[in-house]
């Protein structure tokens, strides 16, 4: 909580303008929590616009929009925010290096970094956790299992499941395993994927470097860092929902996708309160944040749309609805059916992966969807900023 707290600040401090206070907040939060290493391209290449070419900003003015600022480069600006970051990262790492420097010379110090990059990314966990987040790789893992199923009962092409006992993703365990039928995963590839799945959105900062589509494309980062990053935790959702909530009184559209991930993210972590005496308490807390949510951010968006035809609100489609109120019957299949349908003669209940893999599925095609959502809000919806684009 603390940490989105410094998030929410750093980007505050962004739409106020202030771009070197934003620099060291954010530097600050990384060196707290490294999850937020997948939102430095999209700050660095900000920052490095905004800040470094500051009359090539916003509006009709010089350079916007185009690939060169036509302004003046600033050495004076882009020197204060390499200051900013290697001071920040100098302060953090510094003392545990210097003084396994001191202990036992430059071989102590460089086992030291080696430890610490193991503890920040250990990639012997895995692409998945124990509990699929919702994400591409769930899809991708359920994929791999549908194809292995199909594949053992065609005889022609069993023998391209001849590696299926290495995939055991469904084990509830959390260790490094291959896929049966689809290419395996690996770290590398999560990052390079994440890093080409952002690159439209930097390139429109880039281009057009405002203070309030930066949110925006925050947003979608962070969405691509759940949605393409390894070993993702479920939690990790929060870390867009938060910036979200910044954004959802801005326009109709962003209340959306703001539901959409608050209501679909929210209701994936079910499966981390299992007890039987938690129930009651989070489905009530659920459906309390459901109803306020939708029902204010609805009233805020018609007083803001004026009065007649165009006051619809918050609107969504046919299929939305559909896959809203499709979390209804999961619930109960997986929290009351499941159970009692699968339970076993020795009281024991079989398949018990498979709500948790239900769940994470369904979860995955809704903030898929909603992520395409934030890309267009970053790549085809300039005129969404309304008034606040010409304050820029």
């Amino acid at each position: 909580g603390s940490m989105l707290g410094i998030l929410i600040a750093s980007l505050a401090l962004v739409r106020s303008g202030s771009d070197a206070s934003a620099a060291l907040l954010f530097a600050c939060l990384l060196m707290l929590k490294h999850i937020f290493a997948y939102i430095v391209p999209v700050y660095f290449v900000y920052l490095l616009r905004h800040h470094c070419w500051p009359q090539a900003t916003g509006g009709e003015q010089p350079g916007a929009g185009s690939w060169m600022p036509r302004g003046a480069f600033k050495p004076g600006a882009f020197l204060s925010l390499t200051a900013i970051a290697l001071l920040v990262v100098s302060a953090a790492f510094g003392p545990v290096l210097g003084a396994a420097w001191l202990e036992g010379g430059a071989g102590a110090a460089a086992a030291y970094a080696l430890q610490i990059k193991g503890r920040l990314f250990p990639f012997q966990r895995g692409l998945c956790h124990a509990y699929w987040a919702p994400n591409v790789w769930a899809l991708y893992n359920v994929a791999d299992k549908a194809l292995l199923h199909v594949l053992k009962r065609l005889p022609p092409l069993r023998h391209l499941t001849a590696s299926a006992s290495t995939a055991s993703m469904t084990g509830g365990l959390v260790e490094v395993a291959s896929h049966a039928v689809l290419p395996t995963i690996r770290a590398p590839h999560t990052f390079l994927l994440t890093l080409l799945a952002m690159a439209p959105v930097l390139v429109a900062t880039w281009r057009r470097p405002r203070p309030r589509a930066f949110l925006h494309a925050v947003v979608y980062c962070q969405m691509c860092s759940f949605m393409l990053g390894y070993h993702v935790h479920e939690k990790a959702v929060l870390t867009a929902v938060v910036p979200l909530g910044l954004a959802c009184l801005d326009t109709a559209f962003d209340a959306k996708i703001y539901l959409l991930v608050s209501w679909v993210g929210h209701y994936s972590l079910f499966p981390l309160l299992f007890e039987d005496r938690e129930e009651p308490i989070k489905v009530a807390l659920f459906l309390v944040h459901v109803v306020a949510s939708f029902v204010l951010l609805d009233r805020h968006h018609r007083r803001q749309q004026g009065v007649g035809a165009r006051q619809v609100g918050v609107a969504f489609g046919l299929l939305e609805k559909l896959y809203l109120v499709g979390l209804a019957p999961l619930y109960v299949f997986t929290n009351v059916l499941h159970p009692r349908l699968f339970r076993a003669a020795d009281g024991s209940v079989r398949l018990p992966f498979l709500p948790l893999m239900l769940t994470s599925v369904y979860c995955a095609v809704g903030l898929v969807y909603a992520w395409a959502l934030t890309l267009r809000r970053c790549l085809w919806e300039p005129a969404a900023d309304g008034k606040g684009a010409k304050e820029e």
